[in-house]
């Protein structure tokens, strides 16, 4: 009875924690996702600052590219920019790229990305693909919030890999698993001992309550009688 109780709230514990952590990497993704959102919104704003500060368009531009080129290079939610026609105007992490047209590159991938980035290029939106992730070099599922910066022909993005998400929630979870199992090693090295324990002094119990009861002779006392 006792494995079976531990067998079930094993069973219920796992469970539950999958649920959990289905939620934990939902809320992650909605965090990363106003992130991205956020950067872009940043962008926009340097972008829109430029324009006003700088007579000249062509000059403002190439400050405003030259500024996003060099921002967060390394990470896996580095700026992209595209014109509308599918050039490559600013890639932080794949410098090529730049300047080749993705709708005529030989390459399927780039072909379907750019449609997905630049058509309906006047929404604000998140837009899903596979893409290289700097972290793995491998090709990867990476969810993006794209925009057309105003006035311009220019759709400037920002995003991440799910599988970076996917990393995250893994490591949380075996932390949790190696807790868990711990604790259950302990309560179950307990309830093994107290189960013994029961056992032996049940049996003990047991034992006395067989044991023959010993009746002795009744004593024989001498009464004197004596005459007077």
């Amino acid at each position: 009875v006792v494995f079976l109780v531990f067998y079930l709230i094993i069973t219920g514990y796992k469970s539950t924690l999958n649920s959990n952590f289905e939620i934990y990497k939902n809320d992650l993704i909605d965090k990363q996702k106003s992130l991205v959102k956020t950067n872009i919104q940043i962008a926009t704003q340097i972008f829109e600052n430029q324009v006003l500060l700088t007579e000249n368009k062509e000059k403002a531009d190439k400050s405003f590219l030259n500024l996003i080129k060099n921002i967060n290079n390394k990470a896996s939610d580095y700026y992209f920019i595209f014109n509308t026609k599918g050039d490559v105007i600013v890639h932080s992490f794949l410098s090529h790229l730049e300047g080749q047209n993705l709708y005529i590159v030989d390459n399927e991938n780039y072909n379907n990305v750019v449609k997905i980035i630049t058509q309906n290029s006047s929404a604000d939106r998140f837009v899903t693909y596979k893409w290289l992730n700097p972290s793995t070099n491998l090709i990867e599922e990476k969810i993006s919030f794209v925009r057309q910066l105003p006035n311009s022909d220019l759709v400037i993005g920002s995003g991440f890999y799910l599988e970076d998400i996917n990393k995250l929630v893994e490591n949380q979870r075996d932390i949790e698993l190696k807790e868990h199992d711990k604790n259950i090693n302990v309560t179950l090295s307990l309830a093994i001992f107290f189960t013994i324990l029961s056992v032996f002094i049940n049996g003990f119990e047991l034992a006395k309550a067989s044991e023959p009861k010993y009746v002795g002779k009744p004593s024989t006392k001498v009464i004197s009688f004596m005459k007077v």
